[in-house]
Formats: structure tokens, sequence, C-alpha cells
């Protein structure tokens, strides 16, 4: 095999990122024999680099009056950086013979791919997905605004290079997966894979050696790592760690990094800390590593996070936002923390301070490292990607071995779903992928909500078009099931509801959806949000769970998350005795005529609240709704799983 291996990469890159996890295989497919060259931006000569620069301005001038609400200037130069990186590997790889192409960004791919067909040249080649999600969102993550038609766009090209593909991996199951909900690819492709990085090879020095090298006596330090850009959100770390200093004097931070120093500078002078933070770029980062006793990060969003597997692989007490693949990744080595919680970042390095918390933390750390695959079967994997073996390959190891988890932590008896209080509930906002699943999924709390004096505002996502298939409506549909919806929530005392008309058994979990739900939950602020679960029969459903998670996550989980049973029983961990609104609750399920004309549905959900009410302890209630409520520590792990049971229920 002859292997051309293609990033945009520049020097802050190899130094944090990407060139970190690919030069370790590099060197283990030339090991087996492999012919491989690594080619980068700094391989470009000066005429590819006047050509790109030249096509940039040209298309920004061309697409700037059809852009509106688009950062072109940002967005065009960065696309077509990709593009001529895949020019010039077309070129090199029809030059030096080479079988296999590894495009590590789908543009590079576009532009190789392109390229090769007007060169004539055909070699197997394949993509990488290193942001969490498609590759518009990692400029959407960084601040650059993105329209729209150009979002759809992208989505659109995206989504053709990869089914033309030979092959498409992404660092962690997690990043698949959100890569399937971002471009609506359902289900996954068998030439998608799931492969983790391999842990870097750093330098590893003494302790005490180490810490004499950085000027360090007993001060306690804490390091954080990466590109100093504001979705890293190292301004969050500083004002943690400036709070965290009254409780521990001697400290130090130190955050390694390129970037714009300045701003992160001028916070640490403004909170009087300018003497105990430092922010630089260095080399040899496992001098720090070896040196540290606390590592942070705090990123908004991570694919996986290379830097967060080299801090255990040093045995270094760690804590990580939960986002994107981090949780799969770390495992049980790193303390997890909600994405911007102040709160819970200061707490969790509070417990580090103490010296035995702190080692407890350093030896989860280790051993999670020491279960991570070796760099040689991982190559492995890599070879069987490029000779075509089909199906995701999934290796990041599990938390702990599945034999011991029942020895270590015995069954509960009855694990009973707990009651919800609804006092003090001041917003609740339901979202419905169809009229009648927010009556007939959690009618009966909506009603005490509003007994309550609550909020209550209900988001409606589809037109309901499909909801007589067989004609007997008189007049449109759509407006009929509108009237219906209005009539059944006027009973409950509901008169907030949104209409978003999305096609009725057509939603996708569509970049315009999360966003659009994504403005509903920030404008309205809800302190509860009911939706419906992952793991449900109807596809619209799932769709609008998924985007209303990703909003939600997104947004840095600003309400509590209730997921709601329709076409499918969920695993409920919450519950709500509605013996006292049931007639209320059918009266308004009753509203809808035109769905109960085929089938009774009001008696079908009757039946389940009579079943749930099993779950009343020490009452004689006679109906319950229950709701699966999903927790920001363990949303990704949650979803994943009730994503899984739904795969299995179509197989």
């Amino acid at each position: 095999m002859k292997l051309l291996i293609v990033t945009r990469e520049e020097k802050a890159d190899k130094r944090y990122g990407l060139g970190k996890s690919i030069t370790p295989l590099v060197e283990l497919f030339r090991q087996r024999g492999h012919d491989v060259e690594y080619l980068s931006t700094e391989t470009l000569g000066p005429r590819s680099l006047i050509w790109r620069d030249r096509i940039s301005r040209l298309l920004i001038r061309a697409f700037k009056p059809w852009c509106r609400y688009t950062d072109i200037h940002a967005l065009v130069p960065g696309i077509i950086e990709r593009i001529t990186m895949g020019r010039f590997a077309a070129g090199l790889a029809k030059k030096g013979g080479f079988t296999h192409v590894h495009c590590h960004d789908p543009f590079i791919a576009t532009g190789f791919r392109w390229s090769s067909f007007f060169m004539r040249h055909r070699s197997r080649w394949g993509v990488s997905e290193h942001g969490f999600g498609c590759y518009v969102q990692a400029f959407i993550d960084e601040g650059i605004p993105v329209g729209k038609h150009v979002n759809a766009f992208l989505h659109k090209r995206e989504r053709n290079v990869l089914k033309r593909a030979h092959w498409v991996v992404a660092p962690t199951r997690a990043s698949l997966l959100q890569l399937q909900r971002d471009l609506g690819v359902y289900p996954a492709p068998s030439h998608w894979h799931a492969i983790a990085h391999p842990p870097t090879t750093l330098s590893h020095y003494d302790r005490d050696n180490a810490r004499r090298q950085l000027g360090i006596g007993e001060e306690l330090l804490i390091i954080g790592v990466g590109r100093l850009i504001p979705l890293k959100r190292f301004d969050l770390l500083i004002r943690v760690f400036a709070r965290l200093k009254d409780s521990q004097p001697a400290m130090q931070l130190r955050i390694l990094g390129e970037g714009d120093t300045a701003p992160l500078l001028e916070l640490a002078r403004e909170l009087e800390i300018e003497e105990r933070v430092t922010l630089t770029a260095t080399d040899d980062i496992g001098l720090y590593y070896s040196a540290a006793d606390i590592y942070v990060s705090c990123s908004q969003t991570e694919s996986f996070g290379m830097a967060n597997l080299e801090a255990l692989c040093f045995g270094v007490a760690s804590v990580c936002t939960a986002v994107g693949g981090v949780p799969e990744v770390v495992g049980s080595g790193a303390t997890l923390v909600a994405v911007d919680d102040e709160g819970s970042l200061l707490n969790r390095l509070s417990g580090l301070v103490h010296p035995r918390r702190r080692s407890e933390a350093a030896g989860q750390a280790l051993a999670r490292s020491l279960a991570w695959p070796s760099p040689e079967s991982l190559t492995t994997a890599w070879l069987e990607v490029y000779q075509g073996v089909p199906n995701s390959i999934m290796i990041i190891p599990e938390q702990r071995p599945r034999s011991t988890v029942y020895a270590e932590e015995p069954l509960s008896l009855l694990p009973l779903p707990t009651a919800l209080s609804l006092e003090n509930v001041g917003r609740v906002l339901v979202i419905a992928p169809h009229p009648d699943d927010e009556i007939l999924s959690c009618g009966g709390t909506v009603a005490l909500l509003r007994r309550n004096g609550s909020h209550v505002k209900v988001v409606v996502v589809t037109d309901g078009g499909a909801g007589d298939p067989d004609g007997t409506a008189d007049g449109d549909i759509v407006e009929t099931r509108r009237a219906e919806c209005q009539r059944a929530l006027a009973v409950l005392g509901v008169e907030d509801i949104v209409f978003l008309q999305e096609k009725d058994t057509g939603v996708e979990n569509s970049p315009e959806i999360r966003e659009q739900l994504r403005g509903l939950v920030s404008d309205f602020g809800p302190d509860w949000i009911f939706s419906p679960a992952p793991l449900d029969l109807h596809r619209d459903h799932v769709n609008v769970s998924l985007a209303t998670i990703h909003a939600w996550q997104s947004l840095g989980f600003p309400a509590r998350l209730f997921a709601y049973e329709t076409w499918c029983a969920l695993p409920v961990n919450r519950l709500v005795d509605i013996t006292s609104v049931r007639e209320l609750r059918e009266a308004s399920a009753r509203c809808y005529e035109t769905p109960l004309k085929y089938c009774d549905y009001v008696e079908a959900f009757n039946g389940l609240a009579r079943y749930r009410s099993l779950y009343i302890e020490k009452s004689h209630g006679q109906d319950a709704e229950t709701f699966l409520e999903i927790l920001p520590l363990q949303s990704v792990e949650v979803t994943d799983n009730l994503l899984s049971l739904r795969k299995y229920q179509e197989l």
C-alpha cells in the first residue's frame, strides 16, 4: 500500500492537535512495510498559496451579495484552503502512484475528488471527521456566522462527498452519531467507522525535576491545554481559579496554547491574579504534564480531546466538561462537569485541593490510560479500513469490564420512579412532534402545572398533514389539526402555542430545526422542557428529540429535560400522579376528533396511565404519567443507549 495522508495543519495544529495523533501511526505504517507520505499546509509552494488567495478573493466578491447572515470573509478562505490541499494532493497522488489517499477534512476530500476526476487518476480515498459533528458546525462553534442557505449548501456538499468516499472515520462513537444527526444520515453506512486516536509520544520527567525546570516549588499547579480561542473557555478557568485561590493560597495556573493572550491576561489582571497565571506555548508539553497536580478542560465542544487523553496518560488528576466525545474518552479517569457551569467546576477543583482525593483521581486517570488500545492495534484497525472491511470499528474501551458490574454494584430491589414536585415551576416548554402528542403524553402534568400557575408554552413541530390518510376531515387537514390542537390545549388552560409547520412524517434532525428549537429555548427561558425520547417508534419523534437534546446541550443545559412516552414505553425515573385531572385530560384529548377516527388513542393512553399508577407509593392514585429525566452529565450516554435500542428495534 502506498498511502498519502493529507491535512491542512499549521504549526499550532501540530503542537496541540491533529499531528500528534497522526505521527505515531505514520511510523507504525512504515514499520509494517507501507510507503507513507504526510502532506500538510507547510508543504504548499508559493504558487499554490497565490492561487488559493486569488480564488478566495474572487469567490468573496462573487458570492457576498448572496450570502446574507454569513461571514463570508472567514468562511470562504477556510474552505478554499482545504480544497487547495485536496487539489495539490491529487497531483501528488497521480505523480507518485499512491494507491490510498486519506483526507483529514471533507473539503480536502472534495478538492481531491474533483481534481482526481479531471486528472483521470483513481485511488481509494476516504475522510476523517475531526470535529464533533459535521464540518460547518466547527465554524459555527468558533463564532463564525453561517446563514441558513449557506449552511444547507455545505451540509449537502459534505453529505455528498461522504457518500462517495471509500471510508469515513470519526475518533469516537459519539462523534460518529453526531455526524449522522447533523447530516441526516440514518442508519450509518457500512463504510463509516469510529477509531480512537493513539496516545501521543511525549517526554516523561521525574516530577521533582520537572517542577524545578519550570521554577515551581510546593505550589499546587493547575494546567489547561489548547488553542486560545473562545470555545475552549479558558476565561472560565481563570475566573474559577481566582475563586479557588482563597482556599489554597500557594497555587499557580499555566495555560499552554497559541493564540491571542491579551484578553485572558487582562482578565487575570482584573481579578488581581496576574502573578499566578501564565500563558505560554511549548514544544515540550510533557514537561508540564509531569509537573502538574491538576489538569482542567473547560471546552464547549470536543470530538475527542487529545489533551484530555494525554493528561490521563501522565496520571494527572483531571476535570473535564462532559461535551462531545469527552465522556467516551475519559471514562472514569476524569471528573466530568457540565459545560459553562462555574459552580460545579469550582466544587470539583475544591475537592481536588486535598492530597488524598487528588491521589485517588490520579490513580483513576492512570488506570484509564492503561486500558487504552495500543498503537499497534489501532494501526491494524486503520489497515482494515483501508482494505474495505465493513461496519464501524468500536475500539474505545468500556469504562470497566461488563462482567464485574454486578459484583461491584448489586442491583437495587425495585428502583421506582420518584414523584416529581410541580410546585414553584415558573416556565415549562412542551415540544410536540405532532398535534396530540402534547396531550396524550403529558396532558395531565400540563393541567396540574397550569393549576399551580406555571406558564406553559407548547411548540408543535409538524403541520399534522399526514394525520388523515383517508381524507375524512372537512376542509384543509392542516387547519383542522391546528384548530383541534388549540381547542385541546384551551381545555387545559394553555394559550401560548407555536406551530413550526414542518412537513408531517418528514421531520429531520436538521441544523434549521435545531436552530429553531435553540432559539425558542433561549428566548423563552424555561425551567423545565418536555420532549419526545430518542427511543420511540415514530421517526419524527426521534428526530425532534435529538434536535431538542442538541439545542439543550448547546445552550449549556439551561433547564431540566424530561422525555415523555408516546409510541414506546421508556425506562422512567420520574412520576406525576394525575388522578385528580384524569377527566380534564381525557376531555382535552377528545378534542382531537380526526386521529380518534382511526384509533382510540385516549383509551390506549388511559391504559398506560393506569399501569403507571403501580409506581405511586402509599397512595390510592389511579393514574400516573411517567418520564425519563435526562441529566446533563449522562446526556450523551443516555441518548446513545436509547438510540442503540431504537436501531435494534429496526433490525
